[in-house]
């Protein structure tokens, strides 16, 4: 999912504008209005966050209070939204987010933090946490698409935009691999492209889209035995 961050052109040159921003590890592009250079939009994609994870992984490791802290900062908003996804809940999704950092400073005290990934092992850390929810407490699971889902016309999940049938889609997401679950949170509910989502997972794009196809397609037999029933 791209962050998008406007810069008004005033007295600054543009130029020196779209060098900070570029600076600011964004990517500046120039907007226009009526033939006119009017200012600056950076783009901050998540393939130039991911290229910091380096030196993230380093001041992790060395227990800096800053990096731990930009850390926080930079992955909640993910963490949260793929936990709200998967589980509908606002409350229980800000359970899972803080239980994902409190196992990654255990996991880093005991010498078993992030190596190579940190936001893959961040988010697959929440998978687990919701699995193991899912598995103590299976009846009571509270899954849900949001409106996140509205581009996706030409797929099953269509349904999450109409109120009456929701319960219909939590049920059949419920049935789907814990796999399957934790594909569709990235790539529908925190909006991942299949780049991002290969990195996170840890899979080739061939395996990343393959797995989406298979879970959209079970979600789509899931949605049609629910309505038969």
């Amino acid at each position: 999912m791209y962050g998008i961050e406007r810069e008004k052109a005033g007295s600054d040159d543009l130029e020196t504008k779209a060098a900070r921003l570029a600076d600011d590890g964004k990517t500046p592009m120039y907007v226009a209005v009526d033939g006119q250079a009017a200012g600056t939009i950076a783009v901050a994609d998540k393939s130039k966050e991911d290229s910091d994870e380096p030196r993230l992984l380093a001041g992790a490791w060395s227990f800096d209070r800053q990096i731990l802290t930009e850390i926080h900062d930079r992955f909640y908003p993910d963490i949260y939204r793929y936990a709200s996804y998967r589980l509908g809940d606002p409350s229980a999704a800000e359970d899972v987010a803080g239980e994902v950092f409190l196992r990654l400073l255990v996991a880093l005290k005991d010498r078993r933090g992030p190596r190579t990934t940190l936001r893959g092992w961040l988010m697959g850390t929440a998978s687990h946490i919701i699995n193991d929810s899912f598995r103590r407490s299976y009846a009571s699971v509270q899954t849900d698409l949001t409106e996140d889902y509205s581009d996706h016309r030409s797929n099953p999940a269509d349904m999450v935009e109409l109120g009456s049938q929701r319960a219909e889609v939590r049920a059949a997401l419920r049935r789907l691999t814990s796999e399957q679950q934790h594909v569709l949170a990235l790539r529908l509910g925190n909006g991942y492209s299949l780049e991002d989502t290969a990195r996170t997972m840890a899979r080739s794009l061939s395996a990343v889209k393959s797995l989406q196809l298979c879970a959209l397609a079970s979600l789509r037999r899931n949605l049609e035995v629910s309505k038969n029933e």
